[in-house]
Order: structure tokens, then C-alpha cells, then sequence
């Protein structure tokens, strides 16, 4: 028996109705896994939650034409300005896709937002299904340091993320609580000063307590851990020939590193790029390309913003910041088509 198309395509509706969605987490549950892997503004480091171990998450909800779910956008800006990148992720999933990416690029501009913001995190290649309650309410949910969803709801999770950011005494470490003869490489592990960490850390590495010697060993493995991350984003920089960013992630490193030696071989790398003659046009096109992007910020008209971009590429013909420039403006052109 043939059963109509119609039918079925009736069939097929009852039945993913009849789909319960993914139970909703629930306080003391071990967090759910994430990904960040598609269209992302404001795009951060750290992608999974593997990577924030010890760390305070913050993943929230919200959409433009959702008063509710935005009025509390303003409140999320400050605790990102105090603790971005200090023990706290912050997540804002815009839920809908009624506004393409590039419209929610210019509302948070116009915001002031920094935070970062997946787009379609249930419907995209940002996966953060598992935190998807229903399809009516925007929810908010706090992963406390201890891995646990520490709440999950819409309303009363200002008090909670306050109190796991207090536990996060030392951002990035894993563990909150050392012994008392780490505790100065763990402050400076926490203030992002890796290379006095290692230093501090190393000096206790062959002590007689294995509670020191433990917990050496963590900030030794983590500054360690973070110095590979970095190096891998400054050869995938310079792979790509991104001079500006790689010039930017060296500075970083010998900041983070200073007083050791990771420190002391970026700078080197870095003068060397700097003064590197057949990059100089190179990196001048790049700083071009950032006041282009500065002024296109001012520019309410994304076809004025379009032009000025392939103005840009057309006097740095064969430059890789053309190729960007190149690159943004089909974007913006095919966003207005949308």
C-alpha cells in the first residue's frame, strides 16, 4: 500500500512532536559538552569545555526581538569587562535565526557588546544542544568550578555566578586551593605572569613534600600546556601569512612569558619580523586594513562598508590583508541579499 505524500509528510511531523527534547541539566549534574565551531561574533580562545576546566561558565539565551532575554545583556558586559578571561566564559547563544550574523556583528557593536556570542547554538555547527530546555524559554545556565551545573533557569543566576567567581581564585589552574609554599608561583599564575609561575614552580619541583611537589608539577604543566596552545596560534598566524596577529601573539607570549625563556625567543622572533624587509608591506597593509575596519564600524550602510573594503584590496593588490578585505565584503554584499 502506497501511502500519500501528504500523509506521510503528516506522519513525519507527529512523530519528531512526539521527539522529547534533551532533558534539561540540572543542578550537580556533570556539565554537558559543548562545541564552538561555526558562525561566532566576538570569537574567544577557548572552544570547549574541556579547555575551562576549574573555570566559571556562563551560557545564556537571548535573541534581539526578545526584550526579556536582552534587557540582561548590559549586566553580562560588566561581569565580562571585570572577569573576561579571569575564570570567566561567557556564552551567548543568540537563539533564532530571524537576524543573520552580520546583523547581531552590528547590534552588539552598537551595544558596546564584547562578549561572545555563537550563532544558532541549537541549529548550527555551535553545538550547545544539550543546554536547550524548550523551545518557549530562554535559560540561563552557570557551570561552577567544580565542572557542575550550578544553575540552570531564568532568573536568580546573578547570585550564583558571584559566588562561584569567588571560588576561582586561581583562573586557568584547574584547582583553587594550593599549599602554602605555592601559593606565590600560583598568584602569578593567576595573574597570566607564566614565565614567574615556571620559574616559582620549578624551584619546588624536587621538594620533599609531595603536596608542594604536586602542585608544582599542576602550574608547571598548565603554564606549559598554555605556552603550546599560544605557539600553535602563532605558527597557524604565520602560516596563513596573518603578520599582524602573529606580531600581536608574540608580543603576548613575551608579556605572559617574561623572565624565562619562551619570553626571551618570542621577542627575538618578533624583531626578527618586524624587521624583516620583505614583510614591510605586508604588515603596513594590515595596519591599513585595521582603520578601514575602524571606520566601517562608524558606517551604518553595509554597501558603503562593501566599497570601502574593495577599495581597500584594489590598492593592496596581492597583499594577504586584501584577501581578507575581499573576503568581508562578499560577506557583507551577500548578507544584504539575504
Amino acid at each position: 500500500m502506497r501511502i500519500p505524500i501528504m500523509l506521510l509528510h503528516a506522519l513525519c511531523l507527529l512523530a519528531l512532536a512526539a521527539t522529547p527534547l534533551t532533558a534539561a541539566p540540572k543542578v550537580g549534574d556533570a556539565a554537558p559538552q559543548f562545541k564552538l565551531k561555526g558562525n561566532v561574533v566576538n570569537p574567544v580562545e577557548h572552544t570547549q569545555l574541556s579547555e575551562m576546566q576549574g573555570d566559571v561558565v556562563l551560557i545564556k539565551e537571548w535573541q534581539i526581538r526578545d526584550i526579556g532575554s536582552s534587557k540582561e545583556l548590559p549586566a553580562i558586559q560588566k561581569y565580562w569587562t571585570e572577569r573576561g578571561g579571569k575564570g570567566l566564559h561567557a556564552f551567548l547563544i543568540h537563539r533564532l535565526n530571524f537576524e543573520k550574523y552580520h546583523d547581531v556583528i552590528d547590534y552588539c557593536h552598537e551595544k558596546g557588546y564584547t562578549f561572545c556570542v555563537p550563532m544558532g547554538g541549537f541549529y548550527d555547527t555551535n553545538d550547545f544542544d544539550a543546554y536547550r530546555a524548550d523551545s518557549k524559554e530562554f535559560r540561563t545556565t552557570v557551570i561552577g568550578v567544580d565542572g557542575k551545573v550550578a544553575f540552570h533557569g531564568t532568573t536568580g543566576w546573578e547570585s550564583v555566578l558571584d559566588a562561584e567567581l569567588k571560588k576561582c581564585v586561581y583562573p586557568g589552574l584547574t584547582k583553587h586551593s594550593v599549599h602554602k609554599l605555592v601559593e606565590k608561583a600560583a598568584g602569578f599564575f593567576a595573574q597570566r605572569s607564566y614565565g614567574k609561575a615556571l620559574a616559582e614552580a620549578q624551584k619546588l619541583s624536587g621538594h620533599a613534600d609531595d603536596a608542594v611537589k604536586g602542585d608544582a608539577a599542576l602550574i608547571i604543566e598548565r603554564a606549559e600546556s598554555f605556552h603550546k596552545a599560544l605557539r600553535a596560534r602563532i605558527d597557524k598566524a604565520r602560516e596563513e601569512r596573518r603578520w599582524q596577529l602573529a606580531l600581536e601573539l608574540l608580543d603576548r607570549m613575551v608579556e605572559e612569558f617574561r623572565l624565562h625563556e619562551y619570553g626571551t625567543q618570542a621577542a627575538a622572533e618578533a624583531k626578527a619580523l618586524r624587521d624583516d624587509k620583505s614583510l614591510k608591506s605586508e604588515l603596513k597593509s594590515w595596519e591599513a586594513f585595521k582603520k578601514v575596519l575602524d571606520e566601517n564600524r562608524k558606517r551604518k550602510d553595509r554597501n558603503a562598508r562593501a566599497t570601502a573594503l574593495r577599495a581597500f584590496a584594489r590598492a593592496h593588490t596581492g597583499l594577504r590583508a586584501a584577501e581578507d578585505a575581499e573576503k568581508l565584503a562578499r560577506e557583507l554584499e551577500q548578507s544584504l541579499e539575504e
